[in-house]
């Protein structure tokens, strides 16, 4: 019997016996406001992601990286494993006696109970979860309890079902718990958006102990209603996501132009060349996700306008409060998150500020390297430096998914046609600090005041 036993355990599963470590997080507001409504934890490498009312705890559980062979015991057995919607347990008896089988959460709540009377011989089961995940089956027979982990890839009905003629003594269905939980790896990084009204503060962390995340509530909301994500990333806060309104704050349109003729006919020599427009014109599918590209004089909010200060104190199309930063003021962000001084003035795209760059890349939407490797980010900080591409001063667009670019408040001292920016590339790990023309359509983000 033991050989057919070790039959049905050729299937691939977790060891039952992985160290993991269990990290509670609790979470607070502050600035605006000290309520917490909802969060949404989500571990940037795997992108799972587990919404939280604001006054419950979240259970990170650590979890092993890798699938292994097991060496399943002579009673148990789970095969397969991974599985898609269910997968089969064979309990192994030496006697007729009762078995209790428990399916529970990654964290140890649980989900379903069954107690049977198993005959002497091998007892199969089928067993699911409700949705993908790691999962914890125990068995307890002969008051021996063992337990394995279990994957499951896709999404099923929870059950444990007897299949074959074995006396039912008893079946209790336990309500879900009510525990929240998330798996993550050592050096996963994980976002935490903590929701207070209609703002929503980033913090992005690594866990390492068990520890209370508070977010910094401000409003950020411009004159098109659109509401924006922020971060704090040493002493300011910046918006986490990119401008996408079109109108300045006195409620002028910003001039939308489409055509590539009529971008191309900006005038480059002067700073009234004002004008928005939206990745390929797609607005449906480009603007919420990128936000949308301006030409310098629109990022600025008229003519004249310039600045290299910390704050800057130009609003240009930021909302109340707001404003867009500086050369000088990217420069304090970057020296927050670990650029040298003798970095910030560097011109190498290659060198300037090495290895810091995947740190406000954000974690989703850039392509590929050359080698087939991931270009995304690990978005330490919750910048969410995303590849909006650009629009060149003739009006041909380039780059999405390759590169962000965004506009500082500084041009070129020696030739005012040309402007300071930063550039996040697929290809480099890098903060590019460069200098173009103010024709170019390039993205925006905005700075607390």
């Amino acid at each position: 019997m033991k050989k057919v036993l070790l039959f049905f355990a050729m299937g691939i599963a977790l060891s039952a016996n992985v160290l993991s470590q269990d990290i509670t997080i609790t979470f607070a507001a502050e600035g605006e406001s000290t309520t917490v409504d909802t969060v949404v934890a989500t571990n940037l490498t795997t992108m799972e992601s587990v919404t939280i009312p604001g006054n419950e705890t979240l259970v990170l559980h650590q979890v092993a990286t890798g699938i292994e062979q097991v060496q399943v015991s002579d009673e148990i057995s789970i095969s397969p494993n991974p599985y898609n919607s269910t997968t089969n347990l064979y309990v192994h008896c030496d006697k007729k006696q009762n078995a209790i089988i428990k399916l529970s959460t990654i964290s140890g709540g649980e989900l379903i109970k069954k107690q049977y009377t198993l005959p002497s011989g091998v007892s199969q089961l089928t067993v699911s979860g409700d949705k993908p995940g790691l999962y914890i089956l125990s068995v307890i027979t002969n008051n021996k309890p063992q337990s394995v982990k279990i994957v499951q890839k896709s999404y099923g009905r929870t059950g444990i079902e007897l299949t074959g003629s074995t006396e039912e003594k008893e079946v209790t269905n336990l309500k879900n718990s009510l525990l929240y939980s998330l798996n993550y790896s050592l050096e996963d990084i994980i976002s935490y958006e903590i929701k207070s009204g209609d703002n929503i503060s980033v913090v992005n962390a690594t866990p390492t102990t068990s520890t209370t995340i508070t977010g910094t509530i401000v409003s950020c909301v411009d004159v098109d209603y659109n509401r924006y994500r922020t971060v704090k990333i040493g002493d300011q806060i910046w918006m986490a996501d990119n401008m996408r309104v079109t109108h300045y704050p006195d409620g002028t349109p910003i001039p939308h132009l489409t055509d590539q003729s009529d971008w191309n006919a900006l005038d480059r020599d002067n700073n009234e060349s004002a004008a928005y427009c939206v990745y390929n014109n797609n607005a449906n599918n480009e603007i919420e996700t990128y936000g949308a590209l301006y030409t310098w004089p629109a990022a600025l909010g008229g003519v004249g306008k310039y600045s290299n200060d910390v704050p800057s104190g130009i609003r240009g199309i930021c909302p109340a409060g707001w404003h867009v930063p500086s050369d000088k003021e990217w420069m304090v962000l970057e020296k927050a998150i670990g650029m040298s001084d003798d970095d910030l003035y560097s011109s190498d795209y290659s060198t300037r500020g090495a290895g810091l760059g995947p740190k406000l890349k954000s974690a989703e939407l850039w392509h590929d390297l050359d080698d087939g490797s991931s270009g995304n980010g690990t978005d330490d900080y919750g910048f969410y430096g995303i590849p909006g591409g650009y629009r060149m001063y003739n009006g041909y667009f380039s780059n999405i998914t390759y590169a962000g670019y965004w506009w500082t408040t500084t041009y070129v001292s020696y030739d005012d046609k040309y402007s300071y920016y930063r550039k996040l590339s697929f290809r480099y790990d890098t903060i590019i600090r460069s200098n173009h023309n103010k024709t170019d359509g390039y993205s925006v983000r905005c700075v607390k005041d």
